[in-house]
Parts: structure tokens; sequence; C-alpha cells
């Protein structure tokens, strides 16, 4: 069970990782939709306000969920109290990450493989 548990928690953080850069591309986007170097087809204001919003809204969620990530592997590493909870809405928010569109796969599966390994009984006797 450990080998499985430092793999979820290695992996966690490399997902954190990736999905703080996929915020990074957000941003990108917020950007260049509001300097206008970007707009949508038909050049309507209000589109472009709700894209605006939309990928705001996209970049909180990557945000939270890089956090999570983050937090869930290195409490699963150093096996601290908590960790295990943190997991558990880590595989959870992975599963259900479209935000990060195509890292969605990874999170999916990877969300699930968390997810089983975190819920058996010997991780909870590890973790608490």
């Amino acid at each position: 069970m450990e080998p499985h548990l430092k793999f979820v928690a290695i992996f966690n953080i490399i997902l954190g990782v990736f999905t703080f850069g996929w915020a990074f591309i957000w941003i990108a986007e917020i950007v260049l939709f509001a300097t206008g170097q970007i707009e949508t087809e038909n050049h309507d204001e209000m589109a472009n306000v709700f894209t605006l919003v939309f990928i705001g809204v996209l970049l909180i969620l990557s945000i939270a969920a890089g956090i999570v990530h983050v937090l869930a592997g290195i409490k699963l590493l150093s096996k601290k109290p908590g960790g295990r909870v943190i997991a558990i809405i880590a595989g959870i928010a992975g599963a259900c990450s479209i935000w990060t569109c195509c890292l969605w796969p990874l999170g999916l599966g990877f969300g699930i493989y968390t997810l089983s390994i975190v819920l058996r009984a010997e991780a909870q006797e590890l973790l608490e």
C-alpha cells in the first residue's frame, strides 16, 4: 500500500504543477481578450464580457485545483493527518477537471486511481 500512496502523492504534486501551468494559459487568454487582441466571432460586446467571465471562472477553478493537488501530495508524502481527506478532494477535483481541457483525460484516470487507493481501509490506517 505504501508504494501506491507514494505514487499518488508524487503524481498529485505533478498534476498540481501542470494545473498551475494551465492557469497561466487562462491568464494569457484574459489579457488577450481584455486588450482586444482576441474577439468573439460576431464582435458582440456582451459575448466578450461573457467570455472574460467564463475564462475567469476557469482560472479560479484551475488555481484552486492546483492548490488542492499540491497540498494532497505534500500531506500524503509526510503522512500527516488530514492527508486522506485532501487526497479524496483532489481525486474528485482531478476526475472533474474539465477546466484544464487537455489535462482532463489524465486528471480523470488519475482521480479515479487516487480515490481507489485512499478509500481503502489500509490507507485509512496509514494516514490517520
